[in-house]
């Protein structure tokens, strides 16, 4: 446990050190963007917060103890819906380690992530990071990637036993992919006979299968640079934080 402990640690020290760079260059910036009356109000509101930092210690401290005992809850929950789907705890372990895993390289929390393989194994798809990339590359080309993920998820749901139909693609296709471009591009069909290909299991799994390689012809690599922004390194800061928690 202690190594466990330590290893997040020094995550989280880099996370820490990639983020205090990036507030840095923001201090600098702000004061030349804003008028002197703004920017002098900015640095006061900067020297404000030390006296008051040291006073909020204790009340931060009692936060913390609380935060560390819900992500704890939290996380057991999230073992238990994996245990259920993938039979037995060992299995279920080795699936939220993948998870944490997968976590540093998405920008999808760990509970989204956990979601994501506790509705796909039970639709008896069997989970992997080369699937949830493509789908965390397909979302990061979208206004609301957390909503366009969580489709991808639901219309592959629908493809394993059949049934996939132009509902299903148009809810992709709303959310900002262009499904139907890709699929008329790589299986050369309309849209009524993809609704037709789509009633089989065999013609589902073919859609899916065509507009998985399609997504990672156009849009592959798209998560590893949207990892790079600041938001990005706040989101893989705040799940290290999560699973410390937990580890704790």
């Amino acid at each position: 446990m202690a190594t466990q402990i330590d290893e997040l640690i020094v995550r989280i020290k880099a996370d820490t050190k990639q983020l205090e760079t990036s507030l840095d260059r923001i201090k600098k910036k702000v004061p030349e963007a804003l008028p002197a009356g703004p920017a002098a109000r900015f640095a006061g509101t900067l020297k404000r917060i030390g006296p008051i930092a040291g006073a909020a210690a204790v009340g931060l401290g009692a936060i913390a103890t609380l935060k560390v005992a819900r992500v704890g809850a939290e996380f057991e929950d999230l073992r238990l819906s994996l245990k259920a789907v993938f039979g037995g705890a060992q299995s279920a372990s080795l699936a939220f380690g993948r998870i944490q895993k997968f976590a540093q390289t998405s920008p999808f929390q760990i509970q989204d992530l956990t979601s994501a393989f506790v509705q796909l194994k039970a639709s008896g798809i069997e989970p992997t990071e080369k699937m949830l990339t493509t789908f965390s590359d397909a979302a990061a080309v979208t206004v609301n990637s957390l909503d366009t993920f969580q489709a991808m998820i639901r219309v592959t749901q629908r493809s394993a036993g059949g049934g996939l139909g132009l509902v299903e693609l148009e809810q992709l296709q709303e959310r900002g992919l262009p499904v139907f471009d890709i699929l008329s591009e790589r299986l050369g069909r309309s849209r009524l006979e993809l609704s037709e290909l789509g009633k089989t299991a065999e013609g589902a799994s073919e859609i899916m299968n065509e507009l998985m390689a399609g997504i990672d012809e156009r849009f592959g690599g798209t998560t590893a640079d949207r990892m790079k922004t600041f938001n990005q390194s706040l989101s893989t800061l705040e799940d290290n934080f999560a699973i410390l928690a937990d580890a704790i």
